[in-house]
């Protein structure tokens, strides 16, 4: 826009101190006027600022939206955005309710009924204040402690773990339940579980699997998160098909993903078998290196293809679950990188060495049906 500085990131954080301000003297008018002789002056000022001012906020919270979609946050910075994204919401459904019943009263006679009425108003009012307090002090978070819109947000790039353990695995388990898998050349021919199909044979270079189009490969790792941010960075220029980060997986059937395949990246839940789709978009980052990333942070999904974000739904909170990687296609993919980081502290964990038998996985596995959705 020709009237947005060029050193400022976009026009939000030129936005967001209207409806503080404008809400700031609306309560200070609306107190006011309960305590002067003729107070009428005042509550029409407080009036038409709260209208203002809830105005302003639904101006301030799409823009605020559009501003959280351009930039790709990581960790405890991505769990701030959700933050402040919900209060915000809850903010603006407030603000608006209010000031129109606030309008509303405005017509209404004076005598003592109105009197009181407006007492309780001005409590009402006071918890309008302290909902924008509490949205503003949360975009204040992101600006001053995570450097958001001031500088561009660093994104963390996780230093692939060294096997310590000496039987050449590079499937690690971390804190709080997150897990990074960087194949090794010593490394394992497949360290995933399959809840469905047969795992890939090996390919000649580490890091490089193979696998065949007969049925679609479920597979993930032993650990269980539930608020999660997962990444992903897979060779995809020797395979024909479909790649999916999965999540919260339940069984072969009940899971959520975030995937690419024939020209879309498409985010969205296997329930019982039944594909729902939450968000999806038109791509050609579809061959080469993928960089992906799936964001599950409470009703929040987010999906992010080389750094930019693609995919933006909205569901109910995650159940806990396991995560990996749905494959359906044939070809040669090569593993570069894949591993869960927990948002919101640690789920119940999953002993990993209860899951190391091959034969207790079949077990778990519920008979949801087919659950083959091609994308």
């Amino acid at each position: 826009m020709y009237f947005v500085p060029e050193w400022a990131p976009g026009i939000h954080p030129l936005l967001v101190h209207f409806p503080i301000v404008l809400f700031a003297v609306a309560l200070l008018f609306d107190f006011l006027s309960l305590l002067v002789r003729d107070g009428e002056r005042f509550r029409f000022n407080a009036t038409l600022l709260y209208g203002l001012g809830a105005v302003s906020a639904v101006v301030v919270f799409f823009t605020g939206r559009s501003a959280g979609d351009a930039v790709m946050l990581d960790g405890e910075a991505s769990v701030a955005l959700t933050d402040h994204a919900d209060w915000a919401l809850r903010t603006v459904w407030y603000l608006g309710v209010f000031s129109t019943v606030r309008i509303a009263f405005s017509f209404a006679k004076t005598g003592n009924w109105t009197k009181r009425a407006y007492w309780v108003l001005l409590l009402a009012g006071a918890i309008a204040m302290g909902l924008v307090q509490q949205t503003a002090e949360r975009g204040a978070k992101l600006v001053f402690l995570y450097g958001v819109g001031v500088q561009t947000a660093a994104v963390h790039v996780e230093t692939p773990l060294v096997d310590e353990t000496g039987d050449g695995s590079a499937l690690q388990e971390r804190d709080a339940g997150g897990w990074l898998w960087t194949p090794a050349e010593s490394a394992p021919a497949w360290p995933l579980t399959a809840l469905a199909g047969s795992p890939p044979a090996r390919g000649a270079v580490p890091g490089t699997y193979v696998f065949s189009d007969e049925q679609p490969g479920i597979f993930v790792a032993p650990w269980i998160s539930q608020n999660v941010q997962m990444d992903a960075e897979v060779d995809v220029s020797g395979f024909d098909g479909t790649v999916e980060l999965i999540h919260h997986v339940q069984n072969e059937g009940t899971y959520e993903f975030f995937g690419t395949g024939a020209g879309e990246v498409i985010q969205g839940f296997n329930k019982s078998g039944r594909l729902n789709v939450l968000d999806r978009t038109k791509t050609s980052s579809t061959d080469g290196i993928l960089v992906m990333r799936a964001v599950t942070d409470l009703t929040h999904r987010r999906g992010y293809l080389a750094g930019e974000l693609v995919t933006h739904g909205h569901d109910d909170a995650p159940l806990q679950g396991k995560a990996g990687l749905r494959i359906s296609g044939s070809g040669t993919l090569r593993i570069l990188s894949l591993g869960i980081t927990p948002l919101r502290g640690p789920a119940a964990a999953e002993s990993a060495a209860a899951e190391s038998a091959p034969s207790a996985a079949p077990q778990a596995i519920e008979e949801d049906g087919n659950d083959d959705h091609s994308h």
